[in-house]
């Protein structure tokens, strides 16, 4: 639904709106707060009959698809061991929940539960869904080891600001830049063995974070392993790549500079200087190479204003899905794009071949270099807008984009 709105923050907010609408739902007793795009509600002291009547008071004109489970955990010992059963047992109900999300027929609620009803019905269940399914859920980085977080700190990653005081922007007039980040191939990660395009190499690698987990689900499909085990090693995964995560973005956030952490795997805000964040970012990605890399797209707001930065903030956006589609490209457009730059004439041919490649099965960035087919024409050599509209299969005609942005600046 949030691609669908083609703007993130839009997405993001209506999805809030909705999970907040299902918070009032709640008997009193419950408490709810927000995770992500996520909803986590808590009674101490919990029945199975109390949690499972959370499903029965979705709103029913909701316009998100939700999925839901609950799990019961026993807290005992220091405080910070609590909370570590706690966010355990918030993994395993987050997993079971993004599971009943796709596949509503399931009867079970409990956690566990559902997961083996699941696996019980798909007659031939595949390891890499369940090791995606596994990695799709959010850990909060802290383990049973005290981690200072500062006043304004996300709470997911020590040392970054929080999302929720991009407001502060409004003070920052001195800087020109809109910056938003985003760890490439969060899910399957990117390999140099990759076959290169058009006679590049591929000289970028990062590990997935479903990629780690396949001999977990591996395991738990052959049954040679419980599911409370296979929850439990992939939580702990989770937990050791997020506390890596949590490192990487707080490298990119601190500089001149505001950036907060808006995304789950990413940051945005404002930097006084595009070359000095370029330097920031190269700088990160390599001393994660081989397991973590970050691209990100640039803007220049030409207003020091609020409707300056929201125009801003669209284009780094779009920039950043430039710089998705040439990786992993040996190329520095793969790591960082600036709106209104345009592509040499070899990374163009790199976007052509990704379009063409997904038109007969498009993804999501197939979808949103159609939603956003007028930047892409302004961004790429005029000899190929043709190519590009026949990828898309843009109601465009040649010279209608030639005409509007042949001699865009």
């Amino acid at each position: 639904m949030i691609e669908a709105q083609g703007d993130h923050i839009r997405g993001l907010e209506l999805v809030r709106s909705e999970l907040a609408q299902f918070a009032t739902t709640l008997p009193s007793a419950w408490r709810a707060g927000f995770y992500g795009k996520d909803l986590i509600a808590v009674h101490p002291g919990a029945k199975p009959s109390m949690a499972m009547a959370i499903g029965e008071t979705l709103p029913a004109d909701s316009r998100t698809r939700m999925g839901w489970s609950w799990t019961t955990v026993a807290l005992s010992g220091s405080p910070s061991r609590r909370i570590s059963t706690l966010l355990a047992a918030c993994y395993r109900a987050g997993v079971a929940a993004r599971l009943r999300r796709n596949y509503s027929g399931l009867q079970a609620s409990e956690a566990q539960r559902s997961l083996e009803e699941w696996r019980a019905q798909r007659p031939n269940p595949c390891e890499h869904e369940v090791a995606s399914m596994l990695a799709a859920v959010l850990v909060r980085p802290y383990g049973a080891q005290e981690v200072a977080v500062g006043d304004g700190d996300d709470p997911r990653w020590p040392g970054v600001r929080r999302g929720d005081r991009i407001g502060e922007l409004a003070s920052a007039p001195e800087m020109p830049f809109y910056v938003i980040t985003d760890v490439h191939g969060v899910e399957w990660g990117l390999k140099k063995e990759s076959a290169p395009t058009v006679g590049t190499n591929a000289t970028t690698s990062a590990e997935g974070n479903a990629t780690r987990l396949l001999p977990v689900a591996r395991a738990w499909l052959a049954a040679e392993r419980s599911t409370a085990m296979t929850l439990d090693a992939a939580y702990n995964d989770r937990l050791d790549r997020e506390q890596s995560l949590a490192v990487h973005l707080r490298s990119l956030s601190c500089q001149p500079g505001m950036l907060f952490g808006t995304l789950g795997d990413g940051l945005e805000g404002m930097v006084p200087s595009k070359d000095y964040f370029r330097t920031i970012l190269t700088a990160t990605n390599a001393s994660n190479e081989g397991r973590l890399r970050s691209g990100a797209g640039a803007a220049r707001a030409q207003k020091a204003d609020a409707a300056g930065r929201d125009v801003a903030r669209r284009q780094a956006e779009f920039s950043l899905h430039v710089t998705k589609l040439l990786t992993p490209e040996d190329t520095p457009f793969a790591e960082l794009h600036v709106f209104g730059e345009p592509l040499p004439a070899r990374e163009s041919r790199i976007v052509l071949d990704r379009l063409l490649h997904l038109r007969d099965h498009p993804s999501h960035h197939w979808h949103h270099a159609r939603r956003h087919a007028d930047h892409w024409l302004r961004h790429l050599p005029p000899a190929s807008h043709r190519e590009f509209i026949d990828a898309l299969g843009t109601p465009l005609h040649r010279h209608e984009a030639e005409s509007q942005w042949s001699d865009a600046p």
